[in-house]
């Protein structure tokens, strides 16, 4: 009887050893669980919708030359002696372009078959240096490379000066006579670069 009784409780404190492991593994704890995510977009390169504002040094000289006419009927643009300009001209970026850059002038030329302008080229109002009464020749090398200050604007001035020699006048007039009209032409390839730092 002893045997069975020791028995039953072996068995009883097996089967408590069992229970409370069993009850042990359904306890309740703490635990979280986060998610995290993470996403980037290419940063808008709107060059393309910029401009340089104003590249139009020959659009209104009559009142300088005493022109009729700024133009004529094929619309193209005319000047005269006694003729001068300006244009200020500024590069302004499309409104959604997120990087830094640098804007530059390149493949400038300066074509001046009449060869009586003079040019002067300043930034935010004041002459550059040595920049000032220059040949076309002179303004292509003040051009080519000039690297933008976004935040400047540079101004070309021109002038055709009235003559005050016999020689002058001779020049000016056969100028005027000749059957192929002389011409005079800037252009400049405006390149946006972004900056990365090394």
């Amino acid at each position: 009887m002893k045997k069975a009784r020791n028995t039953f409780l072996l068995a009883l404190a097996l089967l408590s050893v069992v229970s409370m492991g069993s009850v042990a593994g359904t306890y309740a704890k703490y635990t979280s669980t986060q998610t995290y995510t993470d996403t980037a977009r290419v940063a808008k390169w709107d060059i393309e919708s910029g401009a340089v504002d104003n590249w139009d040094l020959f659009a209104d000289t009559k009142n300088q030359s005493n022109l009729t006419d700024n133009k004529d009927a094929d619309g193209n643009k005319v000047i005269a002696p006694g003729s001068t300009g300006t244009a200020d001209f500024k590069f302004t970026a499309g409104t959604n372009t997120e990087v830094n850059y640098t804007v530059e002038l390149g493949n400038v030329e300066v074509t001046d078959n009449i060869g009586r302008i003079t040019y002067t080229l300043k930034e935010n109002g004041t002459a550059m240096t040595d920049a000032e009464d220059m040949t076309a020749a002179e303004l292509k090398t003040a051009l080519e490379g000039l690297t933008f200050n976004t935040e400047s604007t540079y101004t070309i001035e021109w002038i055709w000066a009235a003559g005050t020699t016999e020689a002058d006048d001779t020049a000016d007039t056969a100028l005027g006579n000749a059957e192929t009209p002389a011409t005079v032409t800037i252009s400049a390839d405006i390149t946006a670069t972004q900056t990365v730092n090394p």
